[in-house]
């Protein structure tokens, strides 16, 4: 197999392997959300998933309950 095709296939799988890793990270979230989780459990989760296994390192997330926003999450923001 010449190089360049092999370099293409490894690129496929890699990014076949991380497309998997991300929509398992989602289905964990819907599971839990399925499962009337609490909020702060649900977030937890969520953390999880957006530190650990999608790298992600800064993220904010409100809600607005009809009056007001409120800061559910914060991650690696100041």
């Amino acid at each position: 197999m010449p190089m360049d095709e092999k370099k293409e296939t490894e690129f496929k799988a890699r990014a076949r392997r991380i497309k998997d890793f991300k929509l398992n990270a989602l289905l964990e979230i819907t599971k839990a959300i399925n499962n009337n989780v609490s909020t702060k459990e649900l977030l937890a989760i969520f953390e999880s998933s957006i530190r650990a296994k999608l790298g992600i390192g800064k993220l904010v997330l409100f809600s607005h309950d009809g009056k007001q926003w409120n800061c559910l999450l914060s991650i690696g923001v100041g």
